[in-house]
């Protein structure tokens, strides 16, 4: 349920209901909360003081959205940290404020005395810097799939997502409503490829609206296929002692009367009287005392793009060697000849007996591979795991009313006639040619045994 408090309505959320799995918009939040308009000159202060006074006037003539117009990418690790340390003071603020003017009849509130900022380019430019960005998920790339409990935080905390600048569909934060209170194993920090999510929610939101959801809520964001840097930032906080889980970090949530005095650590010893706290500092002291090796410092980027074009480059031949294989003008006219041929070409055949009105859903499996794709009577069949993330399309993916294959897990879409992808570095999803014997279809998949 996603519940909306336009801009000339007095803002009551519930708290209780959104960690039951409301979700809840207030427009013009920030503003409301009376931060915006410093929170917003304080940004462009930063990039006048790290990038230069051209880039500030720019900015605040054309907005926000221009940022990677006018800050370089070789920058934007570096202002990302600026910001995150100058605008830590404003979560006390937004978290007081917000329980003064939202939640005012709500006590017993906890928050960190943190603010995350998050600055999405369009996708191209940190697509054509392959591995710079990787460790900045969630901040300057799109992170996978997760939930916030997963990582540093406790399992009753509610995200305060703000919109600094224009929020688009294409852009913005991803939920995943129909998973929530569903048990989902988890693959690391994110969900597991095969895990079924529904169909992603996504917002368009103007500056200073702010979206309130649970930490619980799985979510994600929309690889930005725009041409606008989305600008945002994000506080917590939670409805009584923070509970912690089993997370790969920890944060501590201090006491609203603690936030309001400037005092974090005096509010902060609900949160460290748990286990969680203690796997913390097990995990500083090993990393302190561990040596430094050359391969804990990381891959090489320039190495690690080297390697996706070569894979590519191959796929891509294999691609082309089954297409011309199955051609109307020189395909085998029975299944074993086929066989035979995929054999000799490094290729794998692949047969089932299918009918597209018999078949369960716009996307099913296919193979281990591939999934059928299901349009109307027709039937197509493409590669099973999407190029972007590894997100398998057989679960996650689904037919948009335009034709296209979009993948639940950053909503990029394919064309299904090419596999072209919506970001226009971004890899393209393998279609893959397949001939009909009868009621059987055949198609071609790369050996990997």
């Amino acid at each position: 349920m996603i519940r909306e408090f336009g801009p000339d309505e007095t803002p009551r959320p519930d708290l209780r209901a959104i960690l039951d799995g409301e979700i809840v918009v207030i427009r013009s939040g920030l503003q409301r909360l009376g931060v915006f308009d410093r929170l917003n000159d304080t940004i462009l202060a930063q990039v006048g003081a790290k990038i230069g006074t051209e880039a500030q006037a720019m900015l605040r003539q054309r907005g926000l959205e221009k940022l990677h117009e006018a800050v370089p990418a070789s920058e934007l690790k570096m202002l990302l940290a600026a910001l995150t340390d100058i605008l830590r003071p404003f979560a006390a603020e937004i978290i007081c404020n917000f329980s003064r003017c939202f939640a005012p009849e709500t006590t017993n509130l906890y928050g960190p005395d943190h603010l995350w900022v998050r600055m999405m380019t369009p996708a191209h430019i940190t697509q054509e810097r392959p591995g710079e960005f990787d460790a900045y998920p969630g901040h300057l790339v799109v992170h996978r799939p997760h939930r916030d409990s997963w990582f540093s935080h406790c399992h009753n905390s509610v995200n305060l997502w703000a919109a600094v600048g224009p929020v688009r569909p294409d852009n913005g934060v991803l939920l995943y409503p129909a998973a929530y209170r569903m048990d989902i194993p988890r693959d690391g920090l994110s969900v597991r490829p095969d895990q079924w999510l529904g169909r992603p929610v996504g917002f368009k939101l103007d500056p200073g609206d702010i979206v309130c959801f649970a930490g619980e809520q799985v979510h994600s964001s929309a690889l930005n296929v725009t041409e606008e840097t989305r600008v945002a930032v994000s506080a917590r906080l939670s409805l009584g002692r923070p509970k912690y889980g089993q997370g790969t970090g920890w944060i501590a949530y201090v006491s609203e009367a603690a936030l309001s005095r400037r005092a974090p650590l005096s509010g902060s010893l609900p949160a460290r009287a748990n286990m969680a706290y203690l796997r913390h500092l097990h995990r500083r002291l090993k990393r302190r005392l561990a040596p430094v090796r050359p391969h804990d410092i990381g891959a090489d980027p320039a190495a690690t793009a080297a390697l996706r074009e070569a894979r590519g480059e191959i796929s891509r031949q294999l691609a082309d060697l089954a297409r011309a294989i199955l051609t109307d003008e020189g395909a085998p006219e029975c299944l074993d000849d086929l066989a035979a041929l995929a054999q000799a070409a490094g290729l794998r055949m692949q047969t089932r007996v299918v009918r597209p009105q018999e078949l369960s859903g716009d996307v099913v499996a296919a193979s281990q591979s591939s999934c059928f794709v299901r349009m109307g009577s027709q039937l197509g069949v493409v590669a099973r795991h999407c190029p972007h993330m590894g997100a398998d399309l057989a679960v996650n993916g689904a037919l948009t009313r335009e034709g296209q294959l979009e993948c639940a897990w950053h909503a990029v879409r394919f064309a299904m006639t090419d596999g072209r992808a919506n970001c226009a570095p971004l890899a393209a999803l393998t279609v893959r040619p397949f001939r009909w014997y009868g009621d059987t279809i055949a198609w071609l998949e790369e050996d990997t045994t």
